[in-house]
C-alpha cells in the first residue's frame, strides 16, 4: 500500500471505525483475500479486546497489505454500502502516484499466502500455518494417465542426494532387496485446490511437490506425480498402478498424499480430496494389503501423510511429574492383520496440526528431503525417520507451536536401505 494511502487510513481511523461495521467488513476482507483466515483469527482472538479495538486492529492490518489493498478495500466499502467511508477513501485517489516502490513492486509479483508475514521473527524461525500447490509449471499433469514423469525439476535451493558406494546389509536384521534398476515406484498426489472452499487452498505447497519429486528421482524411483485428484480419480489410478508391470517389477513402493487431514471422534484419520470428498486413511492402507495387492507382497511399502491429524496446535506444556497410570483406549486398536511390510509416516501425532511455511513448504517435507538426501546412502529408513523427528521437534513457530512426527509399523520387519546410485543385476 502506498504511504499516502496508509497515512490517510491512519489519519481517519476513528471516522472509518464509526462509519463501518466490524463483522461484515472483516468477513468481506477475508473473502476477497486481503487478509487471511489466520489473520482474522488473530484479530478475533485478541485478549480482552473490545469490538472497537478489533475494528482498529483490522484497519492497521490492512495498511500493511500489498499495493492493491487500498483499492480492494474501497470496493468492499462500496459493496457493503458504507458510503461515508467509501467517500473518505476516494479523496486521495486524485493524487494517486503513477509509480510504486521497488518493495511494493516485488510484493505485487508474489502470490498471496495464507498467513500474514510475521513481524520481527527471530532468526531461523520458520513461519507456519496449519497444513491442511498451486499447479507447478515443472510438473506436467498427464491428464490422469499412468505415465511416468521424466522431466527435470528446478528447485529454489537445489540439493544433491549422496550416492552409495556399496549395497548395504545389516549385521543382525534381514534387509529388503534394493539393488536392481527397478528400485522403486513413487506415487505422489498433491491436493491443492478445494473448489467448494477457497479458504482451504494450500498456498506454497508446490514447493513440497518439487522437492519430493526431485528426491525420489535421484533415489532412482519411477515417479508418478499428480495434482488435484478427486476421490474416484485417485483410486482409479491406484487400481491401474496396482495391476501394472511397474509394481510387479519394482523392489519397493512409496506414496505421498499431501492434502488436508482431520481426525474425528472415532479416532480414524481422514483425508480430503479435490471436490471435497473425505476418505479414511485406513481405506488407503488396506488398498495395499497382501490380499488386495499381490504385486507388493513381501516388498517394502511406505505411505507418507504430511497432513493435520486434528485441529489443535501443539503449544507444549510445563513439565510436571506424575505417578498416574495411563490406560490404553480400546477404540484406538488397529485391526489390520492383513497388512505387512508397511510403514505409515505422519507429520504429526494424533489430534494435532501439521505446520507449513507458505514460502518454504511443510516442515515435515522440508526435513524429510534434507535427511534422506544426506543419509539415504548408508542409513536404514526407520533410522532416518528418527532423525527427521529429532530435527522437527527442535523447531518452533513464531507463535511457539511445536510439531511431533510419528509413524506406524505394520509388519515392517526388515531394514530398508535405498542404496542410491548402486545397482546389481
Amino acid at each position: 500500500m502506498e504511504n499516502s494511502h496508509r497515512e490517510h487510513i491512519r489519519k481517519n481511523m476513528n471516522e472509518l471505525i464509526r462509519s463501518t461495521s466490524y463483522e461484515p467488513l472483516i468477513k468481506a476482507c477475508e473473502n476477497k483475500k486481503i487478509i487471511s483466515e489466520v489473520m482474522r483469527a488473530r484479530i478475533d482472538n485478541l485478549p480482552n479486546a473490545e469490538k472497537d479495538e478489533k475494528h482498529r486492529e483490522l484497519f492497521i492490518k490492512l495498511t500493511k497489505r500489498g499495493p492493491t489493498a487500498y483499492n480492494e478495500l474501497l470496493k468492499i466499502l462500496i459493496d457493503l454500502n458504507f458510503e461515508s467511508a467509501a467517500r473518505l477513501l476516494r479523496a486521495p485517489q486524485q493524487d494517486q502516484k503513477k509509480y510504486i516502490s521497488i518493495h511494493e513492486h516485488n510484493a505485487s509479483s508474489v502470490q498471496s499466502t495464507s498467513i500474514e508475514p510475521p513481524q520481527q521473527i527471530p532468526e531461523n524461525l520458520p513461519s507456519s500455518v496449519p497444513e491442511g500447490c498451486y499447479p507447478s509449471k515443472d510438473i506436467v499433469d498427464s491428464k490422469h494417465k499412468l505415465v511416468p514423469f521424466t522431466g527435470k525439476i528446478h528447485l529454489p535451493r537445489p540439493f544433491e542426494v549422496i550416492k552409495s558406494k556399496v549395497i548395504h546389509y545389516h549385521p543382525q536384521l534381514k534387509v529388503y532387496p534394493m539393488k536392481s534398476k527397478n528400485r522403486g515406484v513413487f506415487f505422489m498426489v498433491n491436493i491443492i485446490e478445494f473448489p467448494n472452499n477457497e479458504k482451504k487452498r494450500r498456498s506454497g505447497a508446490e514447493v513440497d511437490s518439487k522437492y519430493m519429486l526431485s528426491l525420489f528421482q535421484e533415489l532412482g524411483f519411477t515417479c508418478f506425480p499428480y495434482d488435484n485428484l478427486n476421490q474416484k480419480e485417485f483410486f482409479d489410478l491406484l487400481t491401474e498402478l496396482r495391476s501394472s508391470e511397474y509394481l510387479k517389477q519394482t523392489e519397493s513402493f512409496v506414496m505421498a498424499l499431501m492434502t488436508h487431514g482431520e481426525m474425528r471422534e472415532d479416532m480414524h484419520d481422514r483425508v480430503e480430496f479435490y471436490g471435497g470428498s473425505i476418505v479414511k486413511v485406513k481405506e488407503i492402507e488396506e488398498f495395499f494389503s497382501n490380499k488386495e495387492c499381490k504385486s507388493l507382497r513381501n516388498k517394502p511399502k511406505v505411505l507418507i501423510f504430511p497432513f493435520c491429524r486434528g485441529d489443535a496446535p501443539d503449544q507444549g506444556f510445563n513439565r510436571i511429574e506424575t505417578d498416574s497410570i495411563v490406560e490404553r483406549d480400546p477404540k484406538i486398536s488397529l485391526q489390520m492383520e492383513t497388512l505387512s511390510d508397511m510403514l505409515v509416516c505422519y507429520a504429526s501425532v494424533r489430534g494435532f496440526q501439521a505446520l507449513r511455511d507458505p514460502d518454504e513448504g511443510s516442515w515435515y517435507i522440508q526435513i524429510f528431503c534434507k535427511v534422506l538426501a544426506e543419509n539415504a546412502h548408508n542409513t536404514p529408513f526407520e533410522d532416518m525417520l528418527k532423525l527427521i523427528a529429532t530435527k522437527i521437534k527442535s523447531l518452533r513457530s513464531p507463535e511457539g507451536y511445536l510439531q511431533t512426527p510419528a509413524y506406524n509399523n505394520h509388519g515392517f520387519d526388515k531394514c530398508l536401505y535405498f542404496n542410491p546410485g548402486v545397482y546389481e543385476e
